[in-house]
């Protein structure tokens, strides 16, 4: 009864903030927030206000190459909650390292599974994915040889990096301007405020003095500290000349590519998981782990074709968790429409982790153009059957477990 109730009141939060996301002067508030949800949630806050103070102190004595550059920079801008509507999201607040680069409260993790954006009454579409090792993702492509889709990044793979070459960077650029999680309403506040941080220095060091030489309208700051999405008739409210929005924009990809170079680093990607310890025979899970990677290839049928190895590295339409038939339902159709996906589908807080997944963004994509009906037939289609296929991240303590440790940075035992 008492996650029943919880889950109750935040599902009347998430609907509130949907029918008032698009009102004016929309503002943050907490007040369907559990007490426990908010005491996590400040905790996790401060404590990315402690990883961000220890890496700005970092800029004092800079590395001394370009790699080791872009991976601090990305890293500042991982923790940087001023690129966030209100000043009080970074993209770190859903992928904490503690947690193997996802969602840490668990109070969300255990009722909603999604978390609430910078404004504090709307919710994000789906449960945190971890960043961990996203970097090793291909561009999107069809696999014959797999007979599946294989790239990408987000759940459905939204995320094709097909403009950038880089599926990691092209999924960095979603969270800021998304209306329910940083919420900035252009491209163009999140250079701006990138631009009035101490990594700036750094930045331009790295990508060119060019990166801000952009002339800001007066009321720049009045536009970015109001919560997206932008008016219809005004998609991009920061009024730019043709040159400096396309030098914002080369900008935005920049820090895109910047954050992608630290998720790639030794300190997200490191291949020194206790997972990898147990494939090389150097360590055994603990019985609790265990009996969640039982659970994952056996009961729960979240691996029936493939390893455990290939399910957790691999990057393709099956292992995203579009399997069992709804997979095959929801793949069949998106190879028919070209991957395309017109307009918004309905995401509820659903607790099953892999039912999300079939529901397709809400943002269109760029090959928007696909029969309607159709699209949300599948979209359909994949929850009905994603509600039944597995629970990976809300089952028994087992399967969080194995999940939580499987990738999780940890020293490997002495050879």
């Amino acid at each position: 009864m008492k996650v029943q109730r919880a889950l109750l009141s935040i599902a009347v939060a998430m609907a509130a903030a949907t029918l008032g996301a698009d009102a004016p002067g929309a503002t943050e508030s907490n007040a369907m927030l559990s007490p426990q949800a908010l005491q996590e949630m400040a905790q996790v806050e401060a404590e990315i206000d402690r990883i961000e103070a220890q890496t700005i102190a970092r800029l004092a004595a800079p590395p001394d190459n370009q790699v080791q550059e872009i991976e601090l920079l990305g890293k500042l801008m991982l923790y940087d909650k001023q690129l966030s509507v209100n000043r009080n999201e970074a993209c770190a607040f859903c992928h904490m390292p503690e947690m193997g680069f996802t969602g840490p409260v668990s109070e969300l993790n255990r009722t909603t599974a999604a978390y609430p954006g910078s404004v504090r009454t709307r919710f994000s579409n789906r449960k945190p994915q971890t960043h961990a090792y996203a970097p090793l993702s291909p561009v999107l492509h069809y696999n014959p040889g797999r007979g599946d889709l294989v790239g990408g990044n987000f759940w459905d793979m939204r995320a094709t990096g097909r403009r950038l070459g880089n599926p990691a960077a092209e999924q960095a650029q979603g969270p800021p301007t998304n209306p329910v999680e940083m919420g900035l309403p252009d491209i163009a506040c999140a250079v701006y405020r990138a631009s009035q941080r101490p990594y700036r220095a750094l930045f331009e060091s790295v990508w060119g003095r060019q990166a801000f030489a952009i002339a800001w309208p007066g009321d720049v700051e009045q536009v970015c500290a109001k919560p997206g999405p932008p008016p219809a008739g005004e998609p991009m409210p920061v009024h730019l000349g043709p040159l400096d929005r396309g030098r914002a924009g080369t900008t935005f990809d920049q820090m895109a590519q910047s954050i992608a170079g630290y998720e790639a680093s030794a300190e997200v990607s490191p291949f020194t998981s206790k997972f990898d310890a147990v494939l090389a025979g150097k360590a055994q899970f603990t019985p609790q782990e265990q009996a969640g990677y039982d659970l994952f290839r056996g009961k729960a049928q979240c691996n029936p074709r493939q390893s455990a190895a290939a399910l957790l590295c691999g990057k393709s339409a099956r292992c995203a968790g579009l399997c069992r038939q709804s997979g095959r339902v929801v793949i069949r159709r998106w190879r028919r429409r070209q991957f395309s996906h017109p307009g918004k589908s309905a995401q509820p807080a659903l607790r099953g982790g892999s039912a999300m997944a079939q529901a397709g963004a809400r943002q269109p994509s760029a090959n928007a153009g696909a029969d309607p009906a159709q699209c949300r037939q599948a979209a359909r289609s994949g929850l009905r059957e994603g509600v039944r296929a597995q629970r990976i991240f809300h089952e028994p303590e087992g399967d969080r477990a194995f999940l939580q440790h499987a990738r999780r940075p940890a020293a490997l035992p002495a050879p």
